[in-house]
């Protein structure tokens, strides 16, 4: 008896052992996306999607699912290095085998990250299973990797590219003599062009609306104790015409916090956490202060 219920415990111990494997499954498909994501000879989604797939079947985990979604790369310059940032994201089912492969149990995980390749390659946004619905991206200025830069190093401070969540919409600007020339494409095709004074740079992190009708941009970098209250620390476009600015006393209370932490915004410069998001439905930008307040600001017009 005293054997049976020894077998039964040692039995029970390394079900409850791979059971815990299971639900730690989200964390391994997430450290393997991003070393992935800084992988050199990964250029297209359906290649990433087949080393995720051989990754993670050496682990034990069989993908029956699987569905990825790989930015177009941008280019950045940090001191001699140079190379290339991209954001990917996949969400995948599966099973995950247990006691020595007789049985399995499901799994399924939708991780977002983003890295940095020195000497990296250059490609386009790419879809796989190409039909499948493009799933939402990070952004592609993290705190802890370089921050994207143009084509050309000397480009003026009103020259850049971002794309909406799922990369549909991509609005350009081209700083001009007179001031910013800005449009927003889909497939190729140009949904509005405008000309207006520049008021988003390449240093912002930049968001725009699903609709292409909004781009909201947040000034990162940490500001002075003089005169700080109406120092703008987010800018609102509608089109290329500034919606409105959000200014640092509507945001922060104690600017000698800014200066301790060399920062405003979460997720930069010395302050620790996650940096603005999108909500869920695409409907505003949330983002939390170095004092940990939460705000947002609203894509829609």
């Amino acid at each position: 008896m005293r054997l049976v219920l020894l077998a039964a415990m040692v039995v029970l111990g390394l079900v409850s052992w791979q059971v815990v494997g299971v639900f730690s499954a989200k964390a391994r498909v997430a450290r393997l996306a991003a070393s992935l994501v800084a992988a050199p000879d990964i250029a297209d989604a359906q290649t990433f999607a087949q080393r995720l797939s051989a990754d993670l079947l050496e682990q034990g985990i069989t993908v029956s699912d699987l569905v990825v979604t790989l930015s177009p790369t941008e280019p950045y310059v940090l001191d001699d290095e140079r190379g290339t940032a991209r954001a990917v994201s996949a969400k995948l089912t599966g099973r995950k085998r247990i006691l020595f492969g007789l049985w399995s149990l499901p799994v399924s995980a939708l991780v977002q990250v983003r890295g940095a390749v020195p000497d990296g390659p250059t490609h386009q946004r790419s879809q796989w299973p190409a039909e499948s619905e493009p799933l939402a991206l990070k952004q592609l200025i993290p705190k802890d990797a370089p921050a994207p830069v143009e084509n050309e190093p000397t480009a003026s401070p009103g020259t850049w590219t971002s794309s909406s969540r799922d990369g549909a919409m991509t609005v350009s600007s081209s700083e001009t003599s007179t001031g910013c020339s800005v449009r927003c494409e889909a497939k190729g095709e140009v949904v509005w062009s405008e000309s207006s004074p520049c008021r988003v740079t390449r240093q912002h992190l930049r968001f725009v609306s699903d609709d292409c009708e909004r781009v909201i941009a947040f000034d990162p970098a940490v500001f002075g104790s003089k005169s700080w209250q109406t120092h703008p620390v987010a800018v609102v476009l509608t089109r290329s015409r500034l919606a409105f600015e959000v200014s640092a006393v509507t945001v922060v209370r104690d600017v000698e916090v800014v200066r301790r932490r060399h920062g405003w915004l979460r997720g930069f410069s010395d302050v620790e956490g996650e940096g603005p998001v999108w909500r869920a439905d695409g409907s505003a930008v949330m983002f939390t202060t170095v004092e940990g307040q939460q705000h947002e600001i609203s894509s829609r017009r």
